[in-house]
């Protein structure tokens, strides 16, 4: 099981296909705290500081992120067409793709360390960290899923963008909020 965890870290295709074989949620589950446990560590070491409520918020965020975007994702792959558009599939699908990114990411800050040249190393630390993670998540849907290449494609797609759309509207609706408010106060 430990050498099924830490492929999602340096060889995310061998792990997907272990979780399609498997189909276990106590790895699942542990690659996703760890992978937190780094998006957690990764600000303190490049910035120099230990903010312990932004690596809190950070860690709380990834587990709420991922289990909420596997529901999301889930419904997107049902109404696609997939052929087993499960929850841990999708779920699994997001916590491994993203073990390559935290681990890229938790390098990058630590080659943030270095004077100069580590804001050129981190930035293609991080940017490899990106491709993987971009090429396991549409991997890991297909394998897991059963899903042909454009519905692994549109999926994410969807999810995303509408995640991106309902951020913007919330923001938008506390701004307006908040101006409609001052506006109340100032007039009486």
């Amino acid at each position: 099981m430990l050498n099924e965890m830490l492929n999602a870290f340096y060889n995310p295709i061998e792990a997907v296909e272990d979780a399609r074989r498997f189909g276990d949620w106590s790895s699942t589950i542990i690659v996703m705290a760890v992978a937190a446990v780094l998006l957690a560590i990764t600000p303190i070491i490049a910035l120099k500081s230990f903010a312990w409520e932004a690596s809190l918020i950070a860690f709380v965020a990834f587990f709420a992120g991922v289990f909420l975007g596997g529901l999301f994702l889930m419904i997107a792959l049902a109404i696609l067409g997939a052929k087993k558009p499960g929850y841990f599939e999708s779920v699994t699908s997001i916590s491994y793709s993203t073990a390559p990114l935290s681990l890229a990411l938790f390098a990058a800050s630590v080659l943030l360390l270095i004077p100069t040249l580590g804001i050129l190393l981190a930035t293609l630390v991080a940017v490899t960290g990106g491709i993987v993670m971009a090429a396991t998540h549409i991997r890991a849907i297909m394998e897991l899923t059963k899903a042909d290449l454009l519905t692994a494609l549109v999926a994410p797609w969807i999810v995303a963008s509408i995640g991106v759309a309902m951020s913007y509207l919330a923001t938008a609706w506390s701004f307006i909020s908040f101006f409609a408010t001052m506006a109340m106060n100032a007039t009486g």
